[in-house]
């Protein structure tokens, strides 16, 4: 019978991290979707009328080249709540092709 208690406080546990694992992705999600607002970010897509790449987008933001990598990880956030959509796009030198928002 001891046994059965465990499994419901393992049961227990699993639902509370779960609900706490939910609760802190949408904090994540909606401090991600302040920040780009704050930032332009939709603005600046809207303004470029085509694709924009990750460095033209720091650019247009004015981002000192060293935080790329957090726009880089603030973008993949908004991509994947669907707040804006990843292609690829030319790249300008060497051929090939690059994501673009």
């Amino acid at each position: 019978m001891h046994h059965l208690g465990h499994s419901d406080e393992t049961k227990e546990m699993f639902q509370a991290q779960s609900h706490l694992y939910s609760l802190t992705s949408i904090f994540v999600s909606s401090m991600s979707l302040k920040c780009a607002v704050q930032l332009g970010i939709p603005d600046v897509i809207n303004d470029h009328k085509r694709p924009i790449t990750l460095l033209e987008l720091a650019s247009a933001l004015r981002i000192h080249p060293s935080k790329t990598t957090c726009l880089h990880r603030l973008m993949r956030v908004l991509v994947h709540l669907h707040i804006f959509a990843e292609t690829l796009a030319p790249k300008h030198e060497g051929g090939g092709e690059e994501v673009a928002y």
